[in-house]
């Protein structure tokens, strides 16, 4: 019988999808995938005041956004916020990687040598 192998991380979605399960799969091993992390958004009120120029500091001229749970914390800053009119940077194309919630929280995508 095929080793197994315990991952510890979620497994990509729909179920037969994982990269890393496939790999290991193909190598021979019987992957077990175990979520144990969950994402608490912190400082929305803040990141919505601070997008929307309500905030103490003063308003941003853009926004640069790094991962796909930063995506999901801009979506769920404020669904009125028009996140079009704010020069945003997404990086490593995560237009494609969470598609549905870069369009959902409207943000754009601009090119930008050292962004994308």
């Amino acid at each position: 019988m095929a080793p197994r192998v315990l991952l510890l991380r979620t497994p990509a979605a729909p179920p037969g999808t994982d990269r890393y399960e496939a790999a290991l799969k193909r190598a021979s091993f019987r992957p077990l995938s175990l979520p144990v992390l969950e994402t608490a958004f912190e400082n929305l009120e803040r990141l919505s005041r601070i997008v929307r120029g309500e905030d103490e500091e003063g308003t941003v001229d853009g926004v640069i956004v790094t991962s796909a749970r930063a995506v999901d914390a801009c979506a769920d800053a404020g669904a009125d916020i028009d996140w079009g009119a704010m020069r945003t940077y997404v990086v490593r194309n995560l237009e494609r990687q969470n598609s549905s919630r870069v369009i959902s929280c409207k943000m754009q995508q601009r090119k930008s040598g050292c962004c994308i």
